[in-house]
């Protein structure tokens, strides 16, 4: 099969630079990483950046769907160049040209990297989540919220932006930064004191939790996991303990809500969701990430390691449950005509 690996670098490729610009892209060795393990499986496959030239290399390179072909599929390691929602970027223009691709959808990538939309349907769907308010000026009052809080921009990922605060001079002054710097409104959050986890999901029909993952951070004022510490920018030592130390019923309940979050916010094939543990040890679901990072270092690699899949099989397991997903919607087309395929597809 053809596959295009698709990334973004920089706003090069682009019309006009406008709007709130990502700060999110794959570094060269991961991209080289996903083409060598697609390689390694007998795909044929190539690297293609995201700008506006995309669309005419790709008619080049994949083959038209037919049913006298093999398909031809984009492996998104997209996080879109600029504007509001770019996770949802790749995928639409995708879906506009009838060209298949793995992870979300544009409606899954939107609602998740919109955390206040997110955590909207957690409420509704009743998974647990932190009280919270939304800040559009620095002035807000934070009542009915106890301290401390977390301040973090309503539409980024990666923990662009996150802060901690303990009272209203550090809250006005976290949320002017955001406002400032990210071009957008605030989320406030009551922080939740306790174990910090996250469940990787992979899979559709039935989706599979890997093992929780639990972040154990050094002693210091900074209770939570910084973007500077998720890219290794400083000092401290960030230890990943998977499985995480809990019992068993503990971590079946985690991975069980992990699951209901992932199908509330319609997220295909794989995803990550972070989540806080009390005092008691019941979960509240902070945020999904419908883009979990694939390099090799990271919480989504680590966790399927101990679920029994090495770095190239995870490539591949997620190209595979992509190309089950769409089998049930053609299955001609993608040439699985097991019996086992003919439910419904998640829309």
């Amino acid at each position: 099969m053809k596959v295009a690996v698709v990334y973004n670098r920089d706003t090069r490729g682009v019309i006009n630079v406008l709007g709130i610009q990502s700060r999110e892209w794959y570094p060269e060795d991961t991209i080289s990483k996903v083409v060598h393990a697609l390689a390694k499986a007998d795909h044929q496959v190539e690297a293609f950046a995201f700008d506006r030239y995309l669309l005419s290399k790709l008619k080049k390179f994949l083959p038209k769907l037919s049913k006298r072909q093999a398909p031809g599929i984009v492996f998104n390691l997209a996080l879109g160049a600029q504007g509001k929602s770019r996770y949802s970027q790749l995928p639409a223009l995708l879906e506009l040209a009838g060209i298949p691709y793995t992870g979300s959808s544009p409606t899954g990538h939107l609602l998740s990297l919109d955390k206040v939309v997110a955590k909207q349907i957690f409420m509704a769907s009743g998974i647990p989540t932190p009280n919270y308010r939304v800040f559009t000026n620095p002035d807000q009052s934070a009542q009915h919220l106890q301290h401390p809080l977390i301040v973090k921009p309503r539409g980024e990922a990666a923990s662009l932006g996150l802060e901690i605060v303990n009272d209203d001079q550090a809250l006005k002054e976290a949320v002017r930064v955001v406002l400032d710097d990210f071009k957008q409104p605030a989320l406030v959050e009551e922080f939740i004191e306790g174990r910090e986890v996250n469940v990787s999901v992979i899979g559709n029909e039935n989706p599979r939790p890997l093992p929780v993952l639990e972040l154990v951070l050094p002693d210091s004022e900074k209770a939570i996991l910084t973007n500077e510490d998720k890219f290794h920018r400083t000092n401290r030592k960030i230890t990943k303990i998977c499985p995480a130390e809990l019992p068993s019923e503990t971590a079946a309940y985690i991975q069980k809500v992990a699951v209901q979050a992932f199908m509330a916010l319609n997220i295909f094939d794989y995803g990550r969701v972070d989540i806080r543990l009390d005092k008691y040890h019941q979960p509240h679901v902070l945020e999904m990430n419908s883009m979990a990072s694939l390099n090799p270092t990271s919480s989504f690699v680590q966790a399927a390691k101990k679920g029994g899949l090495s770095y190239n099989q995870l490539v591949n397991k997620i190209l595979q449950v992509a190309i089950e997903r769409y089998a049930l919607e053609e299955p001609e087309i993608f040439g699985l005509r097991n019996k086992h395929l003919q439910s419904a597809p998640r829309v």
